[in-house]
């Protein structure tokens, strides 16, 4: 089926995947050698159990007191560039929780927390790569 649109986010950077890592890591605030690692997303704090530096992390995270698995993937698109893809998808069916309304804010709160990521992670990819004005 594939997690929702509404809960998911991207972003193309004009990088490599290692240097794409490199930005996701130290913007979601996690040490790269760490062995416990968490990112801190504006909502929420995502508790990885799978990560594979330069490629991908899985674990979980909870909006509005609902549970999610997260993920990200870094697509490598041609020699340079670098397709950065977030999702969270809920581990229980929307509504299970009695509340349609918390559902929606949960689902909210999550999608703004990976948008806001990707594009702190674009801002630190340009920060990085630009030359300063003279």
């Amino acid at each position: 089926m594939g997690v929702p649109k509404e809960t998911a986010a991207s972003i193309e950077l004009p990088v490599t995947p290692d240097l794409a890592w490199q930005g996701l890591m130290e913007v979601a605030g996690a040490a790269a050698a760490q062995e416990n690692v968490v990112w801190h997303f504006g909502h929420a704090d995502v508790s990885l159990d799978s990560v594979v530096a330069g490629e991908g992390a899985a674990g979980t995270g909870r909006w509005v007191g609902i549970d999610y698995q997260v993920s990200a993937h870094l697509v490598p698109r041609g020699r340079s560039d670098t397709l950065l893809m977030l999702a969270a998808d809920a581990n229980t069916a929307f509504g299970s929780y009695g509340g349609g309304v918390r559902d929606f804010r949960s689902r909210r709160r999550a999608r703004a927390d990976l948008e806001a990521m990707a594009q702190a992670v674009g801002a630190w990819v340009i920060a990085r790569t630009t030359d300063p004005p003279r």
